[in-house]
């Protein structure tokens, strides 16, 4: 599938419990990392605000978690793929693209018309490798290849090349869902063991 589509189906549903649980752990490491003796000496009442501080931290971790529980609705982040890229165009391969994440290996660019517009899309999976003696390119993803690839026409940057499909809804909730368990439990061991 497409860079696009990949951080819109693998990366855009997990930022907001991303940055949830960054918030909970950094409201732990608080009283750790500050040289929390010194200061409830040197500024009374510092305890009291510190604590105060911590459960605002902790509320902040929350409503955007809940915000994020919200988009998944709102926002279509699940979505079947079925149902997001339906049209279907050829597109040739034009290049090759190598990232810092993948050292040498290449992913092959499509490009392709919709309507009036072309476009040039990177795959985000890797297809070939930069070796010495030239590039190595697996069969099927040569330069000037036609292939056929279903895009998503709100989006036509974001498509997929059919019977490449790794995406999967199921297993995309699970993993919500289990993000959501450890941010709880993160929530519990960090916070209200230390609290007691």
């Amino acid at each position: 599938m497409s860079e696009k589509l990949f951080s819109r189906l693998f990366w855009r549903p997990y930022i907001f419990i991303g940055i949830s649980m960054i918030l909970v752990l950094l409201s732990s490491m608080v009283p750790y990392i500050l040289p929390h003796a010194w200061l409830g000496e040197h500024y009374p009442g510092y305890d009291f605000y510190m604590f105060k501080g911590m459960a605002w931290t902790l509320k902040l971790a929350l409503l955007i978690y809940l915000y994020g529980i919200v988009c998944i609705f709102t926002k279509n982040y699940f979505p079947k793929l079925s149902n997001l890229c339906t049209e279907e165009v050829r597109a040739v391969i034009t290049g090759y693209k190598s990232s810092w994440s993948r050292g040498k290996q290449l992913c092959p660019v499509f490009t392709y018309k919709v309507g009036d517009k072309e476009y040039s899309e990177a795959l985000n999976e890797a297809k070939g490798t930069k070796e010495k003696s030239g590039d190595v390119l697996e069969r099927g993803f040569t330069l000037k290849l036609p292939r056929k690839i279903i895009y998503n026409p709100q989006n036509p940057k974001e498509f997929y090349l059919p019977g490449c499909e790794y995406y999967s809804r199921k297993t995309a909730v699970f993993r919500y869902i289990l993000f959501s368990m450890l941010l709880f439990l993160q929530l519990y061991l960090n916070f209200f063991v230390n609290v007691r």
